[in-house]
């Protein structure tokens, strides 16, 4: 079903506002130009809006459950708290998105970009994110139980506190991430790459907490100093 907590009158006004009245009243608009829309808080289940420009967009504290947004384009959108349970982002385009508190469980991520993106104590429990890439994401405290982040590319990202109970990291690329704290039980990292990683109190999938920093330097540090 389709409902809102706003006015058709509270969208932005501009050169989309056809395109962007066709979405309020059909709940769908494939590969249209919604830059800058404001849907700040409504509820809107099942959107369809795949290979849309959401550029600009604020989507913070609104429910997108089950939407279609395979191919969007988020770039400077703001999804904090936003609900995407069971939405299909799949090869969509996050880069540098501030996604902080996002529910996307259950959400299809597969080959999705989100360099950089700051996903800050999201919930990602059950996500498939199978080759995405998460390169310097920001993913402190968030959950990632029983993901699919098999062949994603973690390369520099911050996981610092992260759950990643049961989750699948086969062939996964960590080289540099910081995985301070990070609780990995259960896990898979079979084939998955922790070149220059850092794992302070982090604990590995058979519960057993190590500590191993880049260089001999940072080793010894975590013995004087601690974490």
């Amino acid at each position: 079903g389709f409902t809102c907590k706003a006015k058709v009158k509270t969208i932005n006004s501009g050169p989309n506002d056809i395109q962007k009245k066709k979405f309020i009243k059909t709940n769908q608009c494939e590969k249209c130009n919604l830059s800058g829309i404001n849907l700040k808080g409504w509820k809107i289940t099942g959107a369809k809006l795949p290979g849309t420009n959401l550029k600009g967009a604020d989507l913070s504290g609104a429910i997108l459950q089950h939407a279609d947004l395979r191919f969007a384009y988020f770039k400077g959108a703001n999804l904090d708290s936003t609900s995407l349970e069971f939405a299909n982002l799949s090869n969509s385009n996050l880069k540098n998105t501030s996604i902080r508190g996002a529910n996307l469980q259950n959400s299809l991520l597969e080959y999705a970009n989100l360099k950089g993106a700051d996903l800050y104590d999201a919930n990602l429990s059950f996500a498939n994110l199978k080759g995405a890439k998460l390169n310097g994401t920001r993913l402190e405290f968030a959950n990632l139980s029983n993901s699919n982040l098999s062949r994603a590319n973690l390369k520099g990202a911050n996981l610092w506190g992260a759950t990643l109970l049961d989750a699948d990291l086969s062939s996964a690329n960590l080289t540099g991430a910081n995985l301070r704290f990070a609780d990995f039980k259960g896990a898979n990292l079979k084939g998955a790459n922790f070149k220059d990683a850092i794992l302070c109190k982090t604990k590995m999938p058979d519960g057993k907490v190590v500590n191993i920093g880049p260089s001999i330097i940072s080793r010894l540090i975590y013995i004087v100093r601690g974490c």
